[in-house]
């Protein structure tokens, strides 16, 4: 019995792709110009082949040469739910579901190969390599589809890809060089740097970023993975604290060996030198694509991401700066920056009001209160959660709220940091602003009026924590150096923007002085 959750197999209902010859005449006459309905046909033929019984050889080259229609197909369609808010629709969640059960299907298809491999099958017996990388390749970019979306990979995830590479391992064929087209990359990879680059993109606190930052960053790992080194015993001699990692369990990193444990450590030495290189080359006026890091990122991009990738996966796991402590407590939300300010200007009896309609009613107003719970806090923030379907308004990164947990007397600022889903509930990780946000009137033309007007929040300074005062824009109203207008109940003051502290879907934040 092999732990990759294979299908039964039998021979009641042949697939019309049975043979290689077939696949190919198949793929002649197939249309790949509209990628949800080749993605459809696809997964039905591959489902199909995952539930037929035939030699594991004849399964290998049939699936070989469906591969790329595959990769075709799915890169088309991953446009309807990469990088939106979340809950997803209905309709982004139909081609979100498609997608992650095209990548299943391809992964068990050559999974069916690889436990004919360790049965002694010799059909596949020279393509262990080729075979166990395939899996993975399909396993990773499954993972970062799902990352895409803000979504946790499915449950067993972990116990089938630990398992994919001890199989491989077990065979001999871990380090067996493979060349995979898919990573951009002329030189050959290896078994085991795609099951690192799969650890990596866990570790690498992806829920922070945007899809496109995970998009590069998947490119990167699948380069520079090769670098990991995967030791069967711990050592004491390396640089940084090795991650531990438990291949019998449906987690990516051990937090302790268990009786069972199967444990592997991977030493990230050499994969740190290598992204501390690159930074310092791109301090000295190197670019990103001189240093193979793309053409898609600015030098103070490529920078930022790499920091981000240095910080998460070469510190054994230890990267929050401040402890949180788990509470058990509700806070009231208020969703997006037009949200906020119509909430704020509108006071107490607004609030009275909106806790008490429905989602229908509230909508009308502009805002919503929500009730979120707290699972736990630190110094300068929250981790917050809510049912998916429930009612609330979509949340993605960088996106402004107001937040008054129970215990708290007003509310205050706050963004999010990362936002994930996580089965049935909806998790934000929000930073918060101290003191008391005052809704302002902004105006750029010299006497206030004109259509240069807007609204925003301003923000004490509080010098015990070093934060300045500032104001909350709306997007695109930060120009560094740009005087503007600042009014309220007490009058008007101009002041100047001087530095971007935060910049937001839907808001930035800047640092204000007195203008000269």
């Amino acid at each position: 019995m092999h732990p990759f959750a294979l299908p039964a197999t039998g021979l009641t209902h042949p697939p019309e792709l049975g043979a290689a010859r077939a696949a190919r005449d198949w793929l002649q006459q197939f249309d790949s110009t509209q990628p949800l309905n080749a993605q459809a046909s696809l997964l039905g033929q591959i489902n199909l082949l995952n539930r037929y019984r035939m030699a594991a050889g004849e399964r290998l080259r049939v699936i070989e040469e469906l591969r790329d229609a595959v990769l075709h197909a799915q890169a088309g369609a991953s446009s309807r739910f990469a990088g939106r808010p979340l809950p997803l629709s209905a309709g982004e969640r139909a081609a979100f579901d498609a997608n992650q059960a095209m990548w299943d299907a391809l992964a068990t298809s050559y999974l069916h190969c690889l436990a004919a491999a360790l049965d002694g099958d010799g059909g596949v017996a020279g393509q262990v390599g080729l075979i166990a990388h395939r899996a993975l390749s399909a396993l990773s970019q499954m993972q970062l589809d799902a990352l895409r979306a803000a979504h946790l990979p499915p449950t067993g995830y972990w116990r089938r890809t630990h398992a994919c590479y001890e199989a491989a391992e077990k065979l001999g064929a871990a380090e067996r060089k493979i060349q995979d087209h898919t990573l951009n990359d002329e030189r050959p990879t290896s078994v085991r740097a795609a099951y690192v680059l799969c650890v990596l993109m866990h570790t690498a606190s992806p829920f922070g970023l945007t899809h496109r930052q995970l998009r590069m960053l998947y490119r990167w790992l699948g380069k520079w993975s090769g670098k990991v080194a995967l030791l069967d015993s711990a050592i004491h001699q390396c640089a940084l604290p090795p991650l531990m990692l438990d291949l019998s369990s449906d987690e990516a990193i051990a937090r302790a060996a268990q009786r069972e444990s199967s444990l592997r450590w991977l030493v990230l030495d050499e994969f740190s030198h290598g992204i501390r290189k690159r930074l310092g080359l791109l301090a000295q006026g190197e670019t990103p694509v001189a240093l193979r890091l793309g053409d898609e990122l600015s030098p103070a991009q490529a920078d930022r991401l790499l920091r981000h990738l240095h910080t998460h996966c070469c510190r054994g796991g230890l990267t929050r700066a401040e402890p949180r402590r788990p509470l058990q407590q509700n806070a009231s939300v208020v969703v997006g920056m037009l949200a906020v300010q119509q909430f704020l200007g509108g006071g107490t009896p607004a609030l009275d009001m909106v806790q008490s309609a429905s989602l229908q009613v509230t909508a009308a107003t502009g805002y919503l209160v929500e009730e979120w719970r707290i699972l736990d806090d630190s110094a300068t923030g929250l981790r917050l959660g809510r049912r998916i379907g429930g009612d609330g308004m979509r949340i993605c990164n960088g996106m402004l709220l107001a937040v008054r947990p129970d215990n708290a007397p007003q509310f205050m600022l706050a963004h999010t940091c990362w936002v994930m889903a996580n089965g049935i509930e909806l998790q934000i990780g929000i930073r918060l602003l101290a003191g008391t946000p005052q809704p302002v009137g902004l105006a750029r033309a010299p006497d206030g009026e004109g259509e240069h007007r807007g609204h925003g929040l301003l923000m004490p300074a509080v010098e015990r924590i070093g934060q300045p005062e500032c104001v909350a824009l709306p997007s695109g109203w930060y120009r560094k150096s740009r005087d503007i207008l600042l009014s309220d109940g007490a009058g008007r003051r101009r002041v100047r923007l001087v530095e971007s502290l935060e910049r937001g879907a839907d808001f930035d934040l800047a640092r204000i002085e007195p203008a000269a």
